[in-house]
């Protein structure tokens, strides 16, 4: 899970490096807000904006992340709360292990809800500094 901070490209080198190495999908998760709407924008119109800006910043990002050429993945930038978009995730498909990018993980440290949903899981959760 990546916000598209500069914490980001790190989780995705690791993530990537360890499913070329099990031979497993990559799905890079990018969950976001719908803020910052500008005067008169719709909501529609505010996602749509927000979600070509991720996909720049990430084609940007992965660039500089020569292992995403050997992983098959899926960026899937979607609105709603960490917690939220990643237990759909992991009730939809195989998710073996998670790994969080340094600045959403400090956010989560500090949030309960993330204690609470972390303590379900039966999976590995990593914050990649």
């Amino acid at each position: 899970m990546i916000d598209l901070s500069d914490d980001s490209r790190r989780a995705l080198e690791k993530a990537a490096r360890i499913a070329k190495n099990k031979g497993s999908e990559l799905v890079v998760l990018y969950p976001y807000r719908l803020k910052n709407q500008q005067v008169g924008e719709h909501k529609v119109t505010l996602k749509q904006r927000l979600e070509r800006e991720a996909y720049s910043r990430f084609d940007s990002m992965k660039q500089s992340v020569s292992e995403l050429e050997l992983v098959p993945y899926t960026f899937s930038p979607e609105v709603g709360f960490e917690t939220d978009r990643l237990e759909a995730h992991l009730q939809t498909k195989p998710i073996e292990h998670v790994y969080l990018c340094k600045s959403i993980a400090l956010q989560a440290e500090a949030n309960s809800d993330w204690h609470s949903f972390v303590k379900t899981l039966q999976i590995p959760v990593e914050m990649v500094p």
